[in-house]
């Protein structure tokens, strides 16, 4: 399946798209500052006919009365929201069950020639971000298990990021899974003790030099399994500085592990692709050399 957006002046109002749907709702999770509206979003085509879907923002305060799921007990309240923009969902269009995703995207900054923005000195298709303050936003490209649908909060109570099938109370209370193994009778046509969820994989958030990708999923992994963190760079995995063990090295790490716990660690084998378009920079690149002879012998320091 494959959507070019090669058609200009698509409407996604609900009802509207065979694919897409734009929401027209305020953002009530993460603390978020904007209101979603079905006309900051369309498609377009420029003068060589390469056509492209869009999302725009612009500052639009209001305050209004909202449902929160998350005070105690729920219920009403005034918030106020400062921008407005836009979320398109393919929920309950189309499902992608497994394969490549490949997307193609160019994200929001200020780039106008009086904004200061020092990566337009010098600038090429491949120059990397030197500071997020020119990139005030934080879309996302993602997906979202079909059980909930992102936002509405009612839909993923308990069921984002679940993905987990097994009744066992004393691991993991079943009473937090709204869909869960233990459940004889889970309605809507669902099979009875088949845990379900609705799971999240983030190809992308961010912008500037802030960029993420992640694969959340529930009930958390237990600290056994996760990987060895030194106290002084506990969030630093992916480059040449990272003083965790094996962090630089892909797969390298189960021996290591397997050694120390006498297990490997769940998720062997997960990796990042390789980034082949930002220009590479000299002091995080490492030699073919320490990379093979760790794989070769395995790794007792980091590499």
């Amino acid at each position: 399946m494959s959507d070019e957006f090669n058609k200009e002046g698509r409407t996604f109002e609900a009802g509207e798209d065979h694919l897409w749907t734009a929401l027209d709702k305020p953002d009530g999770v993460n603390a978020a500052l904007e209101i979603y509206a079905i006309n900051m979003t369309s498609t377009e085509c420029d003068d060589d006919d390469n056509c492209y879907f869009y999302i725009e923002s612009d500052i639009d305060e209001k305050n209004i009365t909202i449902w929160n799921d998350y005070i105690s007990p729920p219920g009403y309240e005034n918030v106020t929201f400062y921008y407005r923009a836009a979320m398109v969902q393919g929920w309950n269009k189309f499902c992608f069950q497994g394969g490549l995703v490949v997307v193609r995207a160019q994200l929001p900054g200020v780039v106008g020639k009086d904004s200061g923005n020092p990566d337009l000195v010098n600038a090429t298709k491949n120059t990397r971000a030197e500071s997020i303050d020119f990139y005030p936003t934080w879309p996302g490209i993602w997906m979202f298990g079909n059980l909930g649908r992102s936002i509405f909060t009612g839909s993923t109570a308990r069921i984002w990021p679940f993905s987990y099938n097994e009744c066992n109370d004393t691991v993991f209370d079943s009473q937090n899974q709204r869909i869960s193994a233990c459940d004889p009778n889970p309605g809507s046509g669902m099979n009875p003790y088949q845990g379900r969820g609705a799971p999240e994989i983030d190809i992308l958030e961010g912008g500037g030099t802030e960029i993420s990708s992640s694969m959340q999923i529930g009930p958390g992994m237990p600290d056994e399994f996760r990987q060895l963190h030194d106290s002084e760079s506990s969030f630093c995995i992916y480059t040449y500085g990272c003083k965790t063990t094996g962090a630089n090295n892909p797969d390298v790490p189960t021996a290591y592990y397997e050694k120390l716990r006498g297990y490997k660690t769940w998720y062997q084998g997960m990796r990042y692709g390789g980034n082949n378009l930002c220009a590479s920079e000299n002091e995080e690149i490492q030699a073919f050399s320490k990379i093979n002879s760790s794989l070769t012998k395995g790794i007792t320091e980091n590499a």
